[in-house]
Formats: C-alpha cells, sequence, structure tokens
C-alpha cells in the first residue's frame, strides 16, 4: 500500500484553515458535477498538528484550492498534507483515503487536515451508519459534569458492547472494557499516562482512530493512551453513547 509518512516535507505554518476551506466551497460552485455545488453543512476540514500515516495516498505538485477540492470530489478522501507552499498559492500535496496514525511530539509534526462531516452535537448517543471504517477516524468532544462517565461503542443493544471508555474523577483513572454476549471482559484498566489531568467541566478531546478491524488506537486531548483490541466485526458498532454518574455529561460533537 502507498503510504505518505516518509514522503511528506514540513509545511508552511502560515496556511490558515479558513482561507482554504472558503476557497474550496466559492471555487465549487465552478467546478464539475463530480464537485458539490454546495459545501454540505456537515463538512468541514479540521487542521491537525502532528506527524501522520496515511494510506491510499496520491501525490501531486498543484495550487492549494486545487488540493482540496480533489479531496472533497474523491468520496473515500480523509486526509490532506500540504507542504513546499509559495506565496502564489502552489504545494506538494497529498489526499489520502484513510489516517492511520498520527503522532503528536514528533519533532517534525506539521499541519495537515482532515476531511470531516458532523454526525451529532450536544447529545448522549449518537447513530454511527454504517459501523466503523478502517482509517476514518472519529474526533469526539465531550462535556464532562459528572464524577464518573463512559463513552460506549455498541451495537445498538446493552448486551454487545466493543469498547467502554470509562473516566472517572473520584478514583483518577481511565479505564477501558467490553461486554460481549452480555458478560463483560477483564478490564484491560490502566491510569492515565503521564497524568490525570483532566477536570470536570472542562472539555475533553478524544480521538479514536480505526487502524485495522480489530484495533483502537484512542487518544486523550493528543496523549496516546492505548491501543484497545476489541471482537466485535466494525459494521456492528453502530452507536456512541454516553452513561453518567447524574446524567449531566454529555457529547458536545462528534466528527469523522
Amino acid at each position: 500500500m502507498p503510504t505518505a509518512r516518509n514522503k511528506l516535507l514540513k509545511a508552511q505554518p502560515g496556511l490558515r484553515l479558513l482561507d482554504c476551506f472558503l476557497v474550496i466551497c466559492s471555487i465549487s460552485l465552478l467546478a464539475p458535477s463530480s464537485v458539490s455545488a454546495s459545501c454540505p453543512s456537515t463538512l468541514s476540514f479540521s487542521s491537525i498538528v502532528g506527524y501522520p500515516t496515511g494510506q491510499f495516498c496520491t501525490f501531486q505538485a498543484a495550487p492549494l484550492v486545487s488540493c482540496g477540492i480533489a479531496c472533497v470530489a474523491r468520496r473515500q478522501c480523509k486526509a490532506v498534507y500540504l507542504s513546499n507552499c509559495t506565496e502564489d498559492g502552489n504545494c506538494s500535496c497529498a489526499f489520502c483515503d484513510q489516517l492511520t496514525d498520527v503522532n503528536f511530539t514528533d519533532t517534525t509534526s506539521f499541519v495537515f487536515f482532515l476531511k470531516l462531516h458532523l454526525i451529532g452535537e450536544n447529545t448522549t448517543v449518537v447513530q454511527l451508519t454504517g459501523g466503523l471504517t478502517i482509517g476514518h477516524p472519529l474526533l469526539i468532544t465531550i462535556d464532562p459534569l459528572d464524577p464518573y462517565l463512559a463513552l460506549y461503542f455498541h451495537t445498538g443493544n446493552s448486551h454487545t458492547i466493543a469498547l467502554q471508555l470509562l473516566i472517572n474523577f473520584w478514583t483518577q483513572r481511565v479505564e477501558t472494557s467490553a461486554k460481549i454476549s452480555s458478560q463483560w471482559t477483564a478490564a484491560y484498566s490502566r491510569s492515565f499516562t503521564p497524568e490525570f489531568s483532566f477536570k470536570m467541566g472542562q472539555e475533553i478531546a478524544v480521538m479514536c482512530l480505526i487502524t485495522c478491524a480489530e484495533k483502537f488506537d484512542i487518544f486523550l486531548d493528543k496523549v496516546y493512551f492505548q491501543s484497545f483490541y476489541h471482537q466485535v466485526p466494525m459494521d456492528k458498532i453502530t452507536f456512541l453513547s454516553m452513561g453518567s454518574r447524574f446524567g449531566l455529561s454529555k457529547i458536545v460533537s462528534v466528527y469523522r
């Protein structure tokens, strides 16, 4: 599989997400029919600083706008990497169908963009239509207003939970577990590393990378937490929900 990891150069730090996305939306009005005539309200490009690994990538030298349009037009495109952008707007560009890893601590980190759709906000239940897809991450923001809360990746019933991500402010621990055929597995418990730095009432960013059919890579506030191996087929994991001690916490937003 072609990979973008070893072929990307450091991006220009002056590139602004808002300018990029507004230009893409404007140009799409004049683009061929393969590009939407208007930008869907749920579509956005989220800028992330890190060192990404992409799969099924196409590389090209093109104007900045062309890179974005190519990603919009290609349904499976998930990530856009830009480098060596000149003052006249030309860039070295890569757009990839899968994002399989992000290193947030790499000294060669740069700005890249994820094409995402908003699929839920200000709720406790989000439907993951069609299940999960390898290389298509979930970016989840939660508002923890309870001392004890959990995110559940599940099939729509309480008997099968592929992943429970538990945040406990009482014990200052983050734990993971799963339920198969109504039986909880042994918890893959571990303390948050390097420290439990979360605060009630302060939003937490959860990134869930689907790196293969059996594994989630979990990042909390851009810090790698755990690789969790599950036993549920990806197409059966069709719901994300939140439970909490007093019912005050919520899922602020989910993008994928």
